[in-house]
C-alpha cells in the first residue's frame, strides 16, 4: 500500500484557489427615488380626482338653477314684500346671476326695512366692492361690524 501524504496546514497548498465572486443581493426595500415617484403619482391622482368630483358635484352653478332660484325668490318677495331676509336672498340671487344693480336695489330695500339687519349691510358691502365703489363698500362693512361686532365676516 502506498501511503498518501496529507498536506499539512503549514505547507502551502498546491491547488490554486479561485477568487470567489460575491453576488449583489437585491434589497427588499424601496429606494428614495422610487418612493418619490410613488408619492408624486399618488398626489397627482388624488388632486385630479378631487378636482373632477368637485367640478361635477360641488361647484355646480349653472344658469338654469340660478333662474329657478330667481323665480322662487321673486314669488316669495311678491307674497311677503316686507321681509328683509327674502329681499337679501333675492339680491344674492341677482348677484349670482351677475346683475349687481338689481342686487344693490334689493339690499337697499332690506336695509330700509330693518335698520339693524346685518346680512343686508354685509352683502351690500360685497356688491359695492364688486362695482369698485370702495368707499361705499367700506362704509357698509363698518356698519355691519357695528351691528355684529363678533362676526368676522364684516371685518374681513
Amino acid at each position: 500500500m502506498e501511503s498518501q501524504v496529507q498536506p499539512n496546514a503549514q505547507e502551502p497548498s498546491t491547488i490554486a484557489e479561485k477568487p470567489v465572486k460575491i453576488k449583489k443581493v437585491k434589497k427588499d426595500r424601496i429606494s428614495w427615488w422610487q418612493s418619490l415617484i410613488i408619492l408624486t403619482a399618488t398626489l397627482a391622482i388624488c388632486l385630479s380626482s378631487g378636482y373632477y368630483i368637485s367640478e361635477k358635484y360641488l361647484w355646480n352653478t349653472n344658469a338654469d338653477q340660478i333662474s329657478k332660484q330667481l323665480k322662487y325668490y321673486q314669488a316669495e318677495v311678491d307674497q311677503k314684500p316686507n321681509d328683509p331676509q327674502l329681499r337679501v336672498q333675492l339680491g344674492y340671487t341677482y348677484f349670482l346671476k351677475g346683475d349687481t344693480d338689481s342686487a344693490i336695489k334689493e339690499y337697499e330695500t332690506a336695509k330700509i326695512l330693518d335698520k339693524n339687519y346685518f346680512d343686508a349691510y354685509l352683502n351690500l358691502s360685497i356688491a359695492y366692492d364688486k362695482e369698485k365703489r370702495n368707499d361705499d363698500a367700506l362704509q357698509m362693512a363698518v356698519k355691519a361690524a357695528k351691528i355684529s361686532p363678533r362676526d368676522y365676516k364684516a371685518i374681513y
